[in-house]
């Protein structure tokens, strides 16, 4: 069975998170791990000279390694109780640089996809620079999950498209990926260009997909831009007007992600709609 690699942020918040997570793996048919990364720079460079009584650097790393590992068997065995099966999980505290150590599960084979939970209240892409940050460097499928969301089954989706080749392959992994939940697939392009030459591509792609894929489910729609928003705006009214339970992303489309996820955008408007967002390789 292949591996979710799932970061804790807080082992003392941990609970929805693990919880989701481990709800989101035994549908995928992946085992989570969890993983919580200390971040060496947080703890004090001086030793009792500079603070009388302090532990050595080394001693609080070791004791609040205990600590996360304790409190994070604690949430996962309230987790397994409360949602009982057979699902196994993994979990473990490191050390060191997150990209570093991410890239290492990935390089090492001891990950196929990665988890990261929202740093706040906010919705994914309007609050989590540094996640957005994460996903766009590691080498696999990466999610962002809002912070503390209610899992539900992924049997609506959008898939936000460029009308490119590469996205047929993409959407083959997506429905291999979500295939037990038969979802309704919108592949969602925005365009500030004029209507009749969108209307001529989405035609187009619309072929390809029904000769490729030969998957009932998916729709093709184009919405025009003609106020010039950021197409994280549209994508989100979308998701909301339709139900939608996951957003996916191609991360090779760079242009698209860096307008949604450019910094101090529309938050108001987009935090409405707390759905996770699933960005995938070319």
């Amino acid at each position: 069975m292949k591996t979710l690699l799932a970061i804790i942020y807080n082992p003392v918040n941990s609970k929805e998170f693990i919880k989701y997570t481990y709800q989101m793996a035994e549908d995928l048919n992946y085992t989570p791990h969890f993983l919580y990364i200390q971040n060496p720079a947080i703890y004090s460079m001086s030793s009792g000279a500079i603070r009388p009584g302090a532990q050595p650097i080394g001693t609080e790393i070791e004791v609040d390694q205990k600590n996360a590992l304790k409190l994070i068997q604690e949430k996962i065995k309230k987790v397994r109780k409360e949602l009982p099966n057979n699902v196994p999980v993994n979990f473990s505290v490191e050390t060191g640089a997150e990209d570093l150590l991410i890239t290492q599960y990935i390089s090492d084979k001891k990950a196929e996809m990665v988890v990261l939970e929202g740093r706040d209240k906010g919705s994914a892409w309007t609050t989590e620079a540094a996640n957005a940050g994460i996903i766009q460097r590691i080498n696999c499928p990466g999610w962002m999950i809002p912070y503390r969301i209610t899992y539900n089954p992924y049997q609506k989706i959008i898939y936000a498209t460029d009308y490119n080749e590469t996205d047929i392959h993409t959407l083959k992994n997506l429905i291999n990926l979500t295939g037990r939940f038969s979802p309704e697939i919108t592949a969602l392009h925005i365009s500030d260009s004029d209507a009749f030459g969108e209307k001529t591509k989405e035609k187009g792609f619309l072929e390809l997909v029904k000769k490729e894929l030969k998957y009932e489910k998916i729709l093709v729609k184009t919405l025009i831009d003609k106020e010039k928003k950021n197409p994280g705006v549209y994508i989100n009214e979308y998701a909301i007007d339709n139900n939608v339970n996951l957003i996916v992303l191609l991360k090779e489309n760079k242009s698209f992600i860096e307008r949604i996820f450019k910094p101090g955008f529309t938050k108001k408007i987009l935090k409405a709609a707390k759905l996770p967002v699933l960005v995938y390789q070319e």
